[in-house]
């Protein structure tokens, strides 16, 4: 079965990668998903002045997710 949502973890282990100064594709490793994932997911969440954030990220995401 193929996963397409991030775990609740996961955003925690990019922001650790982040903060460790690790590539997309070494947290990709290391969470076991697509390097392409990592850098979606970074690009679609991040703030221009805050930077990633998984709590931002869950929201965003929870929104659209959401239906009318």
């Amino acid at each position: 079965m193929v996963r397409r949502q991030l775990t609740m973890g996961d955003p925690a282990r990019i922001v650790a990668g982040i903060d460790t100064g690790q590539s997309d594709r070494e947290i990709a490793a290391v969470i076991g998903r697509d390097h392409t994932v990592v850098w979606r997911e970074r690009r679609r969440n991040s703030a221009n002045t805050r930077g990633y954030k998984p709590v931002h990220a869950d929201c965003a995401a929870e929104k659209r997710r959401s239906r009318p």
